[in-house]
């Protein structure tokens, strides 16, 4: 898929909707940096969302609404967001990831 251009700054609701791990909605969508059929990568109002996964295809895209809808099977969902905090000049990141295996969900937060 070609990269889209990003979206102004601008404080966008975002929200991801995964049903039945196989349909996913996410909204908040400033540019879509990549998307195959293993995996996509977001900038949302709230960080870089990545992906993994099979058979994924994007069946909606409307940036001017900063919506993205895709369907295939849902692996991994890794939020990564870096920022500076104003007291340092040291860059934090944070990284939020949930796996799924085929008994549990399994939530990280990596900080």
């Amino acid at each position: 898929m070609k990269q889209q251009d990003a979206k102004p700054e601008q404080a966008l609701p975002h929200d991801v909707i995964l049903e039945g791990r196989n349909k996913l909605t996410v909204t908040g969508v400033r540019r879509v940096i990549r998307c195959d059929a293993e995996g996509a990568a977001m900038l949302t109002s709230k960080g870089t969302l990545e992906l993994t996964g099979a058979e994924l295809s994007v069946t909606s895209l409307d940036l001017d609404k900063g919506e993205v809808k895709l369907t295939g099977r849902v692996d991994t969902l890794e939020y990564t967001a870096e920022h500076t905090p104003c007291a340092s000049t040291k860059t934090d990141v944070f990284s939020f990831c949930i796996v799924f295996s085929p008994l549990s969900v399994r939530i990280f937060t990596i900080i």
